[in-house]
């Protein structure tokens, strides 16, 4: 299923209607969405995902089609199929899936149940990157709302320093880690949360995160959703976090600069 080429030697039939309308199809090559149970059980977890995938996907000619007051959006739907993989597929702890429903969630602003989602793939793969990026952008989300860094500001060390994966982090996370270190003040980090601003086992301190990070980033090469390679170089979110936080530092000419090679790139 999903792409599976059969062997000649193991036919799969598709049955349907009965008696007298009764179809038997045989499948060679399935189809992206043949789902149903066949009579020899075999199950595909890459079609349920990619079905999850779709239609839980928050493009806007998809969510909100121009002309058509219709969303082709299903949220419950996506849930149910990245839930197959679960029960149907046997598959538990697939990681895939479950980052699936943790991002069904986050679109919907349901940081508290994506929270625990992306905290079920680190709690049985520790170093998963996946998983704590996913809750490092969680966190970055909830501290937009109560201002308070500490839960971003630890778990960012923790895969930093502890777990050794910050490179492994998405250019997604990256960037939106080096947005967040950009809107701190220092002082108010200290004072106000009671927090050191400075890693005190990299000595970096708010700036130097922002520069690491995207430096990390700029230097990083990504598989897409499409599997095609996204190059740090050509991530247009990072040249326009280094254009912020140029423009904090009072450099406008240079940030101009990155500004212009963001909108090249998107």
């Amino acid at each position: 299923l999903g792409g599976r080429v059969v062997p000649e030697n193991e036919s799969m039939v598709l049955v349907s209607g009965s008696g007298k309308k009764k179809v038997e199809r045989k499948i060679k090559t399935a189809g992206a969405y043949i789902v149903a149970r066949l009579e020899k059980g075999i199950h595909d977890n890459r079609t349920y995902i990619n079905l999850g995938k779709f239609h839980s996907n928050i493009a806007n000619l998809f969510n909100k089609p121009r002309g058509n007051s219709r969303s082709y959006k299903n949220d419950n739907l996506a849930v149910a199929y990245f839930k197959e993989v679960f029960t149907d597929g046997e598959d538990e702890n697939n990681v895939e899936a479950t980052a699936g429903l943790a991002k069904v969630y986050y679109n919907q602003k349901n940081f508290a149940k994506s929270v625990f989602y992306y905290n079920k793939i680190v709690e049985k793969f520790p170093d998963n990157p996946i998983g704590h990026g996913g809750l490092l952008s969680n966190y970055i989300e909830m501290w937009k709302g109560d201002q308070n860094p500490q839960f971003v500001l630890n778990h960012h060390r923790q895969v930093r320093n502890a777990l050794g994966i910050e490179g492994d982090l998405s250019l997604f996370v990256l960037a939106k880690l080096a947005a967040f270190y950009i809107d701190l003040n220092a002082s108010e980090v200290r004072i106000k949360y009671n927090i050191n601003p400075e890693d005190q086992v990299t000595n970096m301190d708010l700036e130097d995160n922002v520069e690491h990070l995207l430096n990390t980033a700029f230097f990083k090469t990504e598989k897409g959703e499409d599997g095609e390679d996204v190059k740090g170089d050509e991530f247009a979110e990072g040249y326009y976090q280094r254009g912020s936080f140029l423009i904090n530092k009072g450099e406008s000419i240079r940030a101009l600069k990155q500004f212009e090679f963001a909108a090249s790139y998107d």
